[in-house]
């Protein structure tokens, strides 16, 4: 019967779902990471980072020695970084090791040839610390060639020029120059110098 059979169908127990599995227990293994065979490896530019970080501590704390030796390390772990290079450089001028700033100064200009900061460091490596003019002149052109309206490169290498008695490019860089900065004290010193020596005194004297 109807009866009968709705009775049944209520009696009916409905399947288990299945057990969930017993939880794991989480286990933890501060040391895991530090275990030879589980060792983590640290990006070269990260452990140069971080000696780079320590050598720019230890120099607000006027640890100079300690501070370069922070950056010699940070270049041999990562000698491909050309900040690295260029930095480093400025520390060895402040050592008065001219010598390896100039090849510290080379190193990042070949690793970054269009950053005009490092050929202005090496220009003025070249040309006032070891005398080398004609290639002072070479790192001025190539900074010019980077950013043909840098003053600092327009400046120099015009009082370059007048030292090495060429006037006619002296003047075209030095008048460029006064273009750009009509303000430039320096930039009239020098191109009345350059035509000083050019015999051109009328000239000179609008200038002064």
């Amino acid at each position: 019967s109807s009866t009968s059979l709705k009775v049944e169908e209520s009696s009916k127990v409905p399947p288990k779902e299945p057990a969930p599995a017993p939880a794991k227990e989480l286990v933890l293994e501060p040391e895991a990471p530090f275990r030879l065979e589980q060792k983590i490896e640290i990006p070269a530019d990260a452990r140069s980072l971080a000696h780079f970080a320590k050598g720019q501590l230890l120099l607000s704390e006027g640890e100079f020695d300690l501070a370069l030796a922070e950056f010699d390390a940070a270049v041999v772990i990562d000698p491909s970084n050309a900040f690295l290079r260029y930095r480093l450089a400025n520390l060895y001028i402040r050592k008065n090791d001219m010598k390896r700033a100039v090849r510290e100064a080379e190193e990042a200009a070949r690793l970054a040839p269009d950053w005009t900061e490092v050929r202005l460091l090496l220009a003025g490596l070249y040309s006032i610390s070891l005398g080398e003019e004609a290639k002072g002149v070479k790192q001025y052109e190539e900074a010019l060639r980077i950013e043909p309206e840098n003053q600092d490169a327009l400046l120099n290498l015009g009082a370059l020029q007048l030292k090495l008695g060429d006037y006619d490019k002296a003047t075209k860089n030095l008048e460029k120059l006064l273009a750009l900065n009509p303000g430039s004290a320096l930039g009239y010193y020098y191109l009345g110098r350059v035509r000083t020596k050019m015999q051109l005194y009328l000239a000179a004297e609008e200038s002064y």
